[in-house]
């Protein structure tokens, strides 16, 4: 049987950062170093491996596995950043859905 070619990484490919930007403005950028800090993604991991499912989806009788780690009062508002109190795993929708309701809630006051 033949057998696939192995892929091989172009010359010209920039390894990926975590949150990189196109080179302009940082596309997170209030807390981009914060998120790429080895603290951070040590937390992030320890917490995501201990609490899989996105609560959102938990209290709505849904079991859908989490992608992000979001803080429950966000940084800008004078939470804590590495307080695993302050953590909640979600899944991504959640998490915009969320993150937007946080920002408009803001612009109002």
């Amino acid at each position: 049987m033949p057998k696939l070619p192995k892929s091989k990484k172009v010359a010209w490919q920039a390894k990926r950062k975590p949150f990189a930007s196109n080179g302009s403005k940082p596309k997170y950028s209030d807390n981009h170093s914060f998120y790429n800090s080895k603290a951070w993604r040590e937390l992030r991991k320890m917490f995501i491996s201990e609490h899989p499912l996105c609560k959102w989806c938990e209290e709505e009788g849904i079991v859908k596995e989490a992608d992000v780690v979001d803080h429950i009062q966000e940084i800008k508002d004078g939470g804590e950043m590495l307080d695993q109190t302050n953590l909640m795993s979600m899944c991504h929708p959640h998490h915009l859905q969320k993150t937007n309701w946080n920002r408009s809630k803001r612009k109002k006051k």
